[in-house]
C-alpha cells in the first residue's frame, strides 16, 4: 500500500479561490447586462448579439496577446 502524504499550501489554495471568484464575478458582470437587454426586449436576438459582443474581444484579444507573448523576450 501506498502512504501518500499531501501537503496543501494555504497561500496558494486563498490565491486560487480568489481567483475563482474574480473569474466568476467577471462573467456574472458580462451576462448580467445580457439578461437585463433580454427582460426589456423579450426577444433572444438582442440577448444572443449582447454575449456575442461580450465574448468577441476576449477571443481576439487573447490571440493578440499570446504573440507578444511569445514574440518578445520575458526577461527583458
Amino acid at each position: 500500500m501506498l502512504n501518500l502524504k499531501i501537503k496543501i499550501n494555504k497561500q496558494f489554495v486563498f490565491v486560487w479561490f480568489a481567483e475563482l471568484i474574480s473569474i466568476l464575478g467577471s462573467g456574472l458582470t458580462d451576462f448580467g447586462p445580457s439578461v437585463w437587454i433580454y427582460e426589456k426586449t423579450g426577444k433572444a436576438t438582442p440577448l444572443a448579439i449582447s454575449i456575442l459582443f461580450s465574448v468577441l474581444p476576449a477571443i481576439f484579444l487573447s490571440q493578440i496577446a499570446g504573440f507578444v507573448a511569445d514574440k518578445f523576450n520575458t526577461k527583458k
